[in-house]
């Protein structure tokens, strides 16, 4: 009798699941088996409901914070809503209204926590508590194996923002740009929404360093990210997860951030009126973004000089050549050969490629 084969549907929860011992993490639409211990943890890491971000420190004190930052915060939440409760309230009610001074879920002990200290913590404070915080921010055209300018920032997330926009704004053209009959900077707008998203859905237990560079070909951002979705995201699959509530909160109170899943609509939004081109976004582990300059090709090259696009890595390739694999695309992209194999499927029911062997063999030609 021919074989029959068992789909099984996993929705993306909390749960980690496993099947005859094996863990299996999702990736995009591909299932991958987790084998070593490192990567199990990870898994359940990013699983877990706590945020790390209400962990409590009972010996922080007031002493330790940047209080002078105080009334800066409140004069940016009276230009959003003049009658916004927080600007009446003393400090002490201030962080506790805001849930940076909170208890701890699983101690019982009060205190300022994680949110509060990347906030408004002191340098040395933050260094204690997140020993590998830092955004890493270059510049790279003329001198591509190095960098042209730099910038690392290792403060509170309120000046943080300062710094890097400013950055930004230093390197990066403000073309002119109309949003029906209105003139509209689409630069600041890309800048706020991946300078805000840099900051503060990032994981602040990881060890990895933000990145933020900038290049011919535009604007990237890389920060360890807490998922349950891995894979591509366009505003079509957006489906958002809270990485840090209270801090995301806390930004969206002073104007620096809008509503959960809004940022992706913006960075498409305004990365077609800026370059006339679709960003690139990517949740995981790591949150990967890009967003193409003006004048730019708009795609990311790897070190072959094919752009980083499977579609493009493909027609690059069999420009030069009569048929390719999938394990042969797979080397000049960010997929897996998996991943790629199922996008030249798409491509051969398009009609774009076509297809002269079965199997792992198969390759793939022009029609």
């Amino acid at each position: 009798p021919p074989l029959i084969g068992l789909r099984i549907w996993v929705p993306m929860g909390p749960m980690v699941f496993r099947f005859r011992g094996t863990v299996y993490d999702r990736a995009a639409d591909a299932d991958i088996r987790v084998k070593s211990d490192a990567q199990i943890n990870a898994l359940y890491l990013r699983k877990q409901n706590y945020y790390t971000e209400r962990r409590v420190y009972p010996w922080v004190t007031e002493q330790d914070l940047r209080l002078d930052l105080i009334p800066r915060v409140k004069s940016m939440i009276l230009v959003n809503r003049m009658n916004h409760p927080w600007l009446s309230l003393e400090v002490d009610e201030l962080f506790r209204s805001s849930r940076l001074y909170s208890r701890d879920p699983e101690t019982g002990k009060e205190g300022f926590t994680v949110a509060a200290i990347m906030l408004f913590g002191k340098d040395d404070l933050i260094l204690d508590v997140s020993p590998a915080y830092r955004t890493d921010a270059v510049l790279r055209r003329e001198s591509v194996d190095r960098y042209d300018d730099r910038l690392v920032v290792k403060t509170n997330l309120l000046e943080a923002y300062d710094l890097l926009v400013g950055f930004c704004e230093k390197w990066l053209p403000d073309s002119f740009a109309l949003e029906g009959m209105q003139r509209v900077s689409a630069r600041d707008v890309i800048v706020r929404e991946l300078v805000s998203n840099a900051l503060i859905h990032r994981k602040f237990i990881s060890p990895y360093i933000a990145k933020l560079v900038i290049d011919e070909e535009g604007i990237r951002t890389k920060n360890a990210s807490r998922s349950l979705y891995s894979g591509p995201l366009t505003p079509d699959n957006l489906d958002p997860t809270p990485k840090n509530p209270i801090i995301a909160n806390f930004f969206s109170q002073i104007g620096r951030a809008e509503e959960l899943g809004s940022g992706t609509r913006n960075i498409f939004k305004y990365s077609r009126l800026y370059s006339g081109q679709d960003p690139e976004l990517e949740d995981g582990d790591f949150f990967k973004a890009f967003v193409p300059v003006p004048g730019a090709s708009g795609r990311p090259r790897n070190a072959a000089g094919y752009e980083s696009g499977t579609e493009s890595v493909v027609m690059a390739m069999l420009a030069e050549r009569d048929s390719v694999t999938a394990s042969e695309v797979a080397r000049f992209t960010n997929a897996s050969a998996r991943t790629v194999r199922r996008r030249l499927g798409a491509m051969v029911e398009k009609g774009v490629l076509v297809t002269t062997a079965g199997g792992r063999s198969t390759s793939y030609r022009l029609p």
